[in-house]
């Protein structure tokens, strides 16, 4: 990568967390992904990714979820992607909760010229740790993305993610989200984006958190 586009990237970057409304976020979050070939198309199987995942949340005071996920990606289809894996959740907002997550997601996308279009649907088992407290949670997460003429390093997205909770039977969260792909180079590519969480699981109204995000992900 040249000095000149590695420059072009920090400017955007940096002009975005200014302009952004993440620019006065109550929560900072760092996400790592990487993925390699395990089995390729070409050998007649759909290909697949073997994949890990980390993410910690941070607060002012501190750290106050961590999260760790290994599993695989699979490219059942040219326009359908299916994920298998399970997480690790530890919470420390206030004192410790442990969750295991048990997750299939499954992603239809389309390409239209410039444009992009997927749509997540996440299926998670939540158990806690102890076995006291269990629930199912569906996600759906759907995203636009554009790469603008000429730019086919940079990807320029937003979305939209509900969820339902089984033990309330309701949409408990909503986020919208909305940011920046870079990639790096073929083996590196980082993601910058908002999050305008809306919760009210457990509560009878919502509660907003603005958050600001920053991706890594690695394809070795």
């Amino acid at each position: 990568m040249s000095v000149r586009r590695f420059s072009a990237y920090t400017a955007v970057a940096i002009t975005v967390l200014f302009i952004s409304p993440a620019a006065s976020a109550q929560e900072y979050r760092l996400k790592l992904e990487a993925d390699w070939h395990a089995w390729h198309a070409k050998s007649g199987l759909p290909a697949v990714h073997p994949l890990i995942k980390t993410e910690q949340r941070f607060r002012d005071q501190g750290l106050v979820l961590e999260k760790v996920f290994a599993g695989a990606r699979i490219n059942t289809l040219r326009w359908l992607t299916v994920s298998i894996y399970y997480a690790r959740l530890d919470k420390f907002y206030r004192a410790h909760q442990g969750w295991h997550l048990a997750v299939m997601d499954i992603t239809p996308h389309v390409r239209l010229g410039p444009f992009k279009v997927s749509d997540k649907n996440g299926n998670e088992l939540h158990y806690a740790s102890g076995g006291s407290t269990a629930y199912y949670r569906y996600r759906n997460d759907l995203k636009l993305f554009w790469t603008p003429p000429g730019l086919k390093w940079l990807k320029i997205w937003a979305g939209d993610e509900v969820r339902f909770d089984s033990d309330e039977r309701r949409m408990t969260m909503n986020d919208f989200t909305a940011g920046l792909v870079f990639r790096l180079n073929p083996r590196l590519t980082m993601k910058v984006y908002y999050d305008r969480e809306s919760k009210r699981r457990g509560k009878d109204y919502w509660i907003n958190t603005h958050v600001w995000q920053l991706m890594l992900v690695v394809r070795p």
